[in-house]
């Protein structure tokens, strides 16, 4: 009777254990849209070494003197419906994203997914697209932080371009990648906008995206120098099912 007590307990522990596996895409099928509402999560503002300022005041002085009002949320923000998104699972690997534009037809992209974890997927451009960077000292540390806050950014094979060009820099081809964040196994869009400021031997530099699909690399802060800051906000979108 003892042996025949372990070999349920074993498979009671095997089943749990295959529960928690579950591939992560397994509920996601048909289409999901976009609520109309913008739910910001708190500011964050890091100096050197990973320092957190908190004081309301030299917040809203940073984004005021950034000309980033715009990208930064205190409160909810209504969004119209006629500049909704539209989230298809094509396939258990394909995702297609349609962007509604008032007054032009729908932007659709086709995309897989490359990565996937319980807490959100990776969505890979098909198409390729041409991206430049200057490699210019102050424009391209900044360049450097705008990536290293992200969790997921594209891996881009970089080619310098020729001198008699005129140009000093590199370019390549890549594809685009987008983060969707996973709730309880539930699609949800995240949208992070950040602004980075930053000086040095190379003088001083600044540069800010918004609403961008992707999450914050939480290692960054500790990593920032003695005249690096870097300000950072996460959204939230519901995924309404269809």
């Amino acid at each position: 009777m003892f042996k025949r007590l372990s070999i349920g307990v074993s498979l009671l522990a095997l089943l749990t254990s295959c529960e928690k596996d579950q591939d992560p895409t397994i509920q996601l099928e048909g289409r999901y849209e976009t609520s109309n509402t913008i739910v910001p999560g708190p500011i964050q503002l890091y100096t050197t070494g990973g320092r957190r300022i908190t004081d309301q005041r030299v917040i809203q002085s940073f984004i005021q003197r950034r000309h980033v009002e715009e990208y930064f949320l205190s409160a909810n923000q209504t969004i119209s419906d006629s500049s909704s998104i539209e989230v298809q699972f094509v396939s258990a690997d394909k995702v297609r994203l349609s962007f509604k534009r008032p007054k032009h037809n729908d932007k659709v992209i086709e995309t897989e997914i490359t990565a996937r974890t319980q807490e959100q997927l990776t969505l890979t451009t098909l198409a390729e697209s041409k991206f430049f960077k200057t490699t210019d000292g102050p424009s391209n540390h900044c360049a450097e932080l705008g990536d290293k806050i992200k969790t997921v950014y594209p891996v881009l094979n970089w080619q310098a371009v020729s001198s008699a060009s005129g140009y000093s820099g590199s370019y390549c081809t890549g594809r685009e990648t987008r983060v969707l964040t996973l709730k309880n196994g539930k699609p949800v869009l995240t949208l992070m906008s950040w602004a980075v400021l930053a000086y040095g031997n190379f003088g001083g530099c600044s540069s800010a995206y918004n609403n961008e699909w992707n999450t914050f690399n939480t290692s960054l802060p500790a990593q920032l120098g003695s005249k690096d800051t870097v300000m950072v906000q996460t959204k939230e979108i519901a995924l309404l099912k269809k």
